[in-house]
């Protein structure tokens, strides 16, 4: 029995769930300009790249409260050179956007990931193989996960930062990231964050480049 099933495009699209309302997109004007040493789980989730030395990160975060609003801003607002927010026609924020990482905090997150001190799950993910993936010029492929074919691991230390991206992305019900350096063979299976990953989620989606293997995106879909 295979690890993976191919499945259509359609099928895929039937888990996006629209969100959208009339917005307005906000300059935020955030007073930080000490880059904290400490990064947590919940910030190195969103901040993992630039270990591999991205810079030109554009970061997307739903905030469905105030509370998670406030928690998003402190944790990752002092990292980027730019926060914006979109907010609803009656004035509420429903996405913080961050753009472009801080060179001190990703000399920082390097430095984390010098010393072996970045959570499992995001060595995983970033930089077993650091390499961003090539555009998919030839088109992509879509697979789902199957979990029975999946031996799964704790990850102690992640589990309160994913109860927290829950809460987060609880109205859109899917997590999409793009992973470093994957590639689509059996090898995979054994990925830190897919055991992880594959009792905390309904399935998990990998899109694949038609031309070289390489995994181009990961959806997470949440209960």
């Amino acid at each position: 029995m295979s690890w993976t099933v191919e499945i259509d495009k359609e099928t895929l699209m039937k888990n996006v769930i629209n969100t959208s309302d009339s917005r307005d997109l906000v300059d935020l004007a955030i007073n930080q300009n000490e880059v904290p040493e400490f990064f947590s789980p919940f910030c190195q989730f969103f901040l993992g790249p630039t270990a591999a030395g991205i810079l030109n990160l554009y970061t997307s975060v739903p905030v469905p409260d105030e509370e998670i609003c406030q928690y998003v801003l402190t944790e990752l607002a002092p990292h980027y050179e730019k926060v914006q927010a979109i907010k609803s026609k009656q004035g509420e924020i429903r996405t913080l956007i961050f753009r472009q990482v801080k060179p001190d905090s990703a000399q920082l997150m390097q430095l984390l990931f010098k010393n072996s001190n970045l959570e499992p799950t995001i060595l995983d993910l970033y930089l077993d193989n650091p390499a961003y993936p090539d555009p998919p010029t030839e088109g992509s492929l879509c697979y789902k996960v199957n979990p029975e074919m999946i031996k799964p691991i704790n990850c102690p230390s992640f589990d309160s930062t994913w109860d927290l991206l829950l809460r987060c992305y609880a109205r859109e019900r899917k997590i999409c990231l793009t992973p470093y350096g994957w590639t689509y063979t059996d090898k995979l299976r054994e990925s830190i964050a897919i055991r992880y990953f594959i009792k905390k989620c309904d399935d998990i989606i990998l899109i694949k480049n038609k031309k070289n293997n390489q995994i181009i995106g990961i959806d997470l879909i949440l209960n």
